[in-house]
């Protein structure tokens, strides 16, 4: 059953309309740069923040590194609280499972065999420690060093000349097996260690969406996912600013339906009850 059609969904829906009708939520908010979105709470506009927690992190961080008084003590710097999942009665706390968005795709710019081995061994690589290392600390000696603990330390973190140098190779990163390198212990700031804590929090809470490993050899959904989608995203949001009521919500929900939602349904439970069987 797609999430949408459930009674918890539109619970979830009508309770961000209703932020929005209070006007807890900023009224450009759909329509917002994803760059700009830190920037209310950067300037004091915005109380609370919902996102991934690295983002609330990198909040708390500007907060440190800009010395901003906390409204508690202004002898000590604002931080941000890290809440990794919620309940609506603060019971059993749930966070949805994270879903990476990276991937790669040879494409046929490799025409031989030889070209794919060389691509399969980069995308192995990235794996390995080495590369973690490069991705997510850059250079020794320039990037980051050791304490003297033995931890690994960024330095020259202002430098934005020398920053750049590795600022985005994190993104080729599939963490897969790991996070990053085992060959080195870590330097962790409070910051660090309460996101790190919650990660694994989250971990120990997380709801799996059973469906999102059939979507993807779903015919229908791989030809029309990108505009069905867009159906459930647009009808929400004028639902939530008030362009649209829960009758015509519901009009779009069957518009969904009727364009190809019904036969993505059919299409991920046949793969279900076909892997069920085996």
């Amino acid at each position: 059953m797609p999430v949408h059609m459930t009674d918890e969904y539109m619970e979830a829906v009508d309770w961000f309309k209703k932020l929005y009708d209070d006007g807890l939520l900023a009224k450009d908010w759909a329509i917002r740069d994803g760059g700009t979105w830190k920037d209310d709470s950067y300037n004091g506009k915005a109380g609370a923040y919902m996102d991934c927690l690295d983002d609330v992190k990198k909040i708390w961080d500007y907060y440190v590194d800009n010395e901003i008084p906390s409204v508690l003590n202004d002898e000590e710097p604002a931080s941000m609280a890290m809440v990794s999942g919620i309940s609506k009665d603060g019971q059993n706390p749930k966070t949805a499972a994270c879903v990476s968005k990276n991937f790669f795709v040879i494409t046929r710019a490799a025409q031989s065999e030889a070209e794919v081995q060389a691509c399969l061994e980069f995308l192995d690589k990235l794996c390995g420690n080495d590369a973690l290392m490069l991705m997510n600390y850059g250079l020794e000696g320039i990037n980051w060093e050791k304490n003297s603990e033995g931890e690994v330390e960024k330095i020259n973190v202002d430098d934005t000349v020398i920053s750049k140098s590795y600022a985005g190779l994190d993104q080729l990163n599939p963490y897969i097996p790991n996070k990053q390198s085992t060959d080195y212990t870590f330097a962790e700031d409070e910051r660090t260690k309460v996101q790190n804590e919650k990660f694994e929090e989250g971990a120990r809470i997380a709801v799996y969406n059973p469906a999102l490993g059939y979507l993807g050899n779903a015919p229908t959904y791989v030809a029309q996912g990108g505009n069905l989608n867009l159906i459930l995203s647009d009808a929400r949001t004028q639902y939530i600013v008030g362009q649209i009521d829960r009758e015509q919500l519901m009009e779009q929900f069957d518009l969904w339906y009727a364009s190809g939602g019904e036969a993505v349904i059919a299409e991920v439970n046949e793969q279900y009850h076909a892997d069920r069987k085996q």
